[in-house]
């Protein structure tokens, strides 16, 4: 075979692989308009289309709101890279085996949140927290993360009430099938 012959074999296969991978990249596009639209992507190009994908990063108010905020990358059931204090230069790791004893000692519970450093209440998520995982304490970020994630809600200022809550969008605008 001749390399004319090649590439024109070449040509004719792209053509038919394009026709084949159109309705995946229109469909990759639609999910990315719909995060877009939702703040879950950051910065102008989608990661999604990127072959070198960049982590999303999420931006939440501190439990207690105002204008502290602190960022998290990850998720609940991966493990979360939190980043608070000025600047975010203060770094913490929550892994996903950490969350999962928070969610089965919680879940279906209200209790005080606790996000004192320090003394946190007695019985509260951040008694056990700091105990259990971190002994700095993180509720002031933990909290808004289980809640950003519909692990939890904020029933009343100091309390939370863990469940599975639909805070986050529909599996048909998300593309994925957590409830």
């Amino acid at each position: 075979m001749d390399d004319q012959t090649m590439f024109d074999l070449f040509d004719s296969l792209k053509r038919e692989i394009k026709l084949d991978l159109q309705p995946v990249k229109d469909g990759l596009e639609r999910i990315e308009s719909r995060l877009t639209r939702q703040g879950g992507i950051s910065g102008p190009t989608s990661p999604i289309l990127q072959t070198d994908v960049m982590p999303i990063t999420n931006t939440l108010n501190t439990w207690k709101g105002g204008p502290e905020q602190f960022q998290y990358e990850g998720s609940i059931s991966t493990g979360t890279d939190i980043r608070y204090g000025t600047d975010f230069a203060c770094k913490a790791t929550i892994t996903a085996v950490d969350y999962q004893p928070i969610l089965r000692r919680f879940t279906g519970k209200e209790v005080q949140i606790g996000t004192s450093k320090d003394r946190p209440p007695s019985g509260s998520v951040g008694e056990w927290v700091k105990a259990n995982i971190n002994r700095s304490g993180l509720m002031s970020y933990i909290g808004p993360i289980l809640v950003d994630e519909g692990y939890a809600m904020k029933p009343r200022s100091g309390w939370i009430r863990f469940g599975r809550f639909s805070n986050r969008p529909s599996t048909d605008e998300r593309g994925d099938d957590r409830a």
